[in-house]
């Protein structure tokens, strides 16, 4: 892959995203949020993670861009400023809004900055996304697109706001939100609440999230676990 393909904002995803890949590796199921800010040839981390282990990032992220570009790399700055065995809530509220008719499930927004042009030394700030480990946000992404892509293949609205909150005590309250049903809202939340499930390993599994890596849908490859409409029969049949 040449360099001049990478944008400021790829970078920083890229980074974002192999630092939560690593701490599942290290720590599965952990919850973190993790964001990378280009800043004038240093790449800052920040964020909060329940792991208690600190992690070697700088060599971690040089390693892993070096595959991109080969010997000719040269090592980027890295100051780790993030915040090591935090308590992170496990109450909260995850939410996405999904269109029929823009390119929802291409998350990255598009920059015409490459890496190594950037006049004014202007911040770029990594997609909260792909800073979320698995467990925390992630899943529940790929969870939500594909129940929006179910609906919109069946013809039951054509944008949609998907909600799900975690309690700490009680199941989680899963919320639809649309400017038109075209069946009725009941009809379609009881056909969607009885074909998807919102437990963690019922969506990691049913999703294919453990053989899929949102670096993926950084460089915008395509072919998306969450684009499988395999439960449309059931969406028909309630």
């Amino acid at each position: 892959m040449e360099s001049n393909i990478l944008t400021h904002k790829q970078i920083t995803n890229l980074i974002t995203n192999k630092i939560t890949n690593y701490f599942e590796v290290i720590e599965p199921q952990n919850l973190s949020q993790v964001w990378v800010t280009y800043v004038g040839r240093f790449y800052v981390i920040t964020g909060k993670t329940n792991i208690t282990t600190p992690v070697n990032i700088g060599e971690l992220i040089n390693d892993y861009l070096k595959d991109f570009y080969g010997d000719d790399w040269n090592p980027i700055n890295v100051l780790d400023l993030l915040e090591y065995g935090y308590p992170m809530e496990k109450e909260r509220n995850i939410s996405f809004n999904f269109d029929k008719q823009s390119e929802i499930f291409n998350f990255t927004e598009i920059y015409e900055v490459k890496l190594d042009t950037n006049p004014l030394n202007e911040p770029v700030v990594s997609d909260k996304l792909f800073g979320s480990s698995l467990y925390f946000e992630k899943m529940y992404y790929a969870h939500f697109a594909k129940i929006a892509n179910h609906l919109f293949a069946s013809s039951f609205c054509e944008d949609v706001n998907l909600n799900l909150y975690i309690h700490r005590d009680h199941e989680p309250a899963f919320m639809m939100v649309s400017n038109e049903w075209k069946p009725t809202y009941q009809h379609a939340f009881n056909v969607v609440d009885a074909t998807f499930s919102h437990d963690p390993k019922d969506i990691i599994e049913k999703t294919g999230l453990l053989d899929f890596d949102f670096e993926d849908l950084i460089l915008d490859k395509g072919n998306y676990p969450w684009n499988k409409k395999n439960r449309l029969k059931d969406f028909m049949m309630i």
